[in-house]
């Protein structure tokens, strides 16, 4: 009997468990959490040219001269889009009279067109900061109107100052987009016609 070896046990032993689920434990974690900032850029990212992409329909329109008329040698319409700071919505509009700037009257609105309508920020994140730039420094200001007319591409920029009433023409916009987890882009728009979208200033 004595000849007789024992087997010897196969499996985990206690400690060898719980190190596997602890390196498991971690791997996940560091996934996870990589995974989330990737999701926050990326969602950031697809509202910003999102936006773009409003502010490139209104350019297009007023390229058009959708709906628009000619009167004294002039279009009759431009279309614009109007940003407010500190918000989690904007605004495609008509600017039926032609005063560059977004009036919030029913003329402005043509819902079946797609123009005027209010574009909503989801997911949490929010228009924080609009910037128009002036002699080459960029200021705060607290409204943006960007209007767009037939025969030209360029963009019309008028803002509404922090401490003061709406003036403009500008030579450049930005919009200041921040996602939940703080992560930034800014859509710049030149007075050329030129949209973009960058991660800084």
């Amino acid at each position: 009997m004595t000849h007789i070896k024992q087997k010897a046990q196969k499996g985990f032993t206690l400690v060898e468990l719980l190190v596997v689920l602890a390196v498991f434990a971690m791997v996940t974690g560091v996934t996870m959490t990589s995974y989330g900032k990737f999701g926050n850029r990326t969602l950031l990212k697809n509202l910003a040219y999102s936006t773009a992409l409003v502010l490139r329909e209104a350019q297009v329109s007023g390229l058009a001269g959708r709906n628009a008329q000619i009167s004294g040698g002039s279009f009759t319409k431009s279309f614009g889009v109007y940003f407010t700071q500190n918000s989690t919505e904007f605004r495609s509009f008509i600017d039926e009279n032609l005063n560059k700037r977004f009036d919030n009257v029913a003329e402005e609105y043509n819902p079946p067109s797609g123009i005027g309508a209010l574009h909503k920020l989801r997911n949490g994140h929010k228009i924080t900061k609009l910037k128009v730039e002036e002699n080459g420094s960029w200021i705060n200001v607290s409204e943006l109107h960007i209007t767009f007319i037939r025969p030209e591409p360029d963009a019309v920029i008028y803002a509404k100052l922090i401490n003061g009433g709406i003036a403009g023409p500008y030579s450049s916009a930005a919009i200041k987009m921040v996602s939940p987890a703080g992560n930034i882009l800014f859509v710049v728009v030149n007075a050329t016609g030129q949209i973009a979208v960058q991660k800084q200033l």
